[in-house]
């Protein structure tokens, strides 16, 4: 994998513009209209947006390519100088500029870009949602969809027993099945998110905001979309959409730039460097949640968890499986064709005080690992509480 820092930890030129070249207006049989999917997340409490008079300025870190699931022929990624040219093009449009001599970084953004496709290799555990799929969910929808769309989806699992033939009545919103019609799909994507700077160099992760693109791999390649997909969101970096933004947008600009030759006006000081450690974390997590992937458990050399709470962990943990495996018991010893739907409502009726127990317990557990999360900023520990944290975000018994 190719990791960029820009601008680069050693010295790094300020450029000017030569010259422009304005190209007459594309045909538009040359330029057709794509699916564009745009989801922002802010996460800083009381953080406000860049101005044009009060831009905000950053160090860019290129994590690299990610291809998820099958691969297909041909289908190439191009070169990480072209993904992290189009940031910075784009940038701007959201007042975010490059870091320099006179204005020292406040953001550090990291991009990771790639394609996430259908895995027909894949082996999911039992009443598990294929990763694959729970990767390309999380992708398109905001963070509180993905968890009900995800809790939906188990729930299907558990009363359809994985009976394809057993029709299913339509439960989510409008809102909820569009995007989980969307994920079904292939989709090319870039994802930026932006970390406190200053928090960065104390050895601390503190994501600022999230920007998430995406398009269907249909009707265009990987070279041409990455770019039209940073073009089409750039007004979205460091917003937050309460829904997911979806549509069609043109794949190259109505009227092409030429940029002429570059200048060199001088050199502009290294930015303080980050330490690798705390790039290799962000990068791992990063890497391991666009994979679709379920928390690993926590490490308890790492992660401040109190024993305590370990121990409420465990046997939240151990009661949910007993109910599955009840549950699981049940279905199994059904007729060929009952009706499932019936015996999970009869079950859940008779095992009320135990699911209402266990419900209550991981809001409890949730509260307390954001608790602990807020506490536990340094890279090792943060990353097995966030882990945790994942895990019980769409915790169902």
């Amino acid at each position: 994998m190719r990791i960029n820092l820009l601008p680069a930890m050693k010295t790094q030129s300020l450029l000017s513009l030569a010259s422009l070249v304005l190209a007459v207006q594309l045909p538009a049989a040359s330029n057709p209209k794509i699916y564009v999917n745009i989801v922002g997340d802010v996460f800083a409490p009381g953080y406000v947006a860049p101005k044009p008079d009060q831009p905000a300025y950053y160090v860019l870190y290129d994590a690299g390519f990610i291809e998820r699931g099958d691969p297909v022929a041909n289908d190439n990624p191009p070169p990480a100088a072209d993904v992290t040219r189009a940031l910075s093009q784009y940038l701007p449009a959201s007042n975010f500029l490059p870091a320099s001599a006179a204005h020292g970084p406040t953001l550090l953004l990291v991009a990771h870009w790639g394609v996430m496709r259908n895995d027909t290799m894949e082996i999911s555990p039992p009443f598990e949602i294929r990763p694959s799929l729970r990767a390309r969910i999380r992708l398109v929808s905001t963070p509180d969809i993905a968890q009900r769309i995800e809790r939906e989806l188990t729930d299907r699992i558990y009363r359809r027993e994985l009976r394809s033939n057993i029709a299913w009545p339509r439960m989510l919103s409008n809102t909820d099945q569009d995007a989980l019609d969307v994920a079904r799909d292939d989709h090319y994507f870039v994802i930026v998110t932006a970390y406190d700077y200053a928090a960065a160099l104390k050895k601390q992760i503190s994501p600022v905001w999230r920007v998430k693109l995406s398009t269907y791999t249909r009707r265009t390649s990987m070279a041409d979309a990455l770019p039209s997909l940073i073009r089409n969101g750039r007004t979205y970096f460091g917003r937050s959409t309460p829904e997911p933004v979806n549509d069609r947008m043109l794949l190259r600009p109505e009227t092409e730039v030429k940029l002429g030759e570059l200048q060199i006006l001088g050199e502009a000081p290294p930015p303080a460097e980050i330490a690798p450690s705390v790039l290799d974390t962000i990068r791992q997590a990063e890497s391991s949640a666009l994979s679709g992937a379920k928390a690993e458990p926590a490490d308890e050399t790492k992660a401040a968890v109190p024993a305590a709470l370990n121990n409420r962990l465990e046997k939240y943990r151990a009661e949910k499986l007993a109910l599955q495996n009840e549950l699981k018991t049940q279905l199994e010893r059904a007729a060929p064709g009952a009706d499932t739907t019936r015996t999970v409502e009869n079950f859940n009726r008779a095992h009320a005080d135990r699911i209402a127990a266990l419900n209550r317990e991981l809001e409890s557990i949730r509260s307390e690992l954001a608790r602990l999360a807020a506490a536990n900023t340094e890279p090792g520990k943060g990353k097995s509480i966030q882990a945790l944290r994942d895990e019980f975000a769409t915790a169902n018994y």
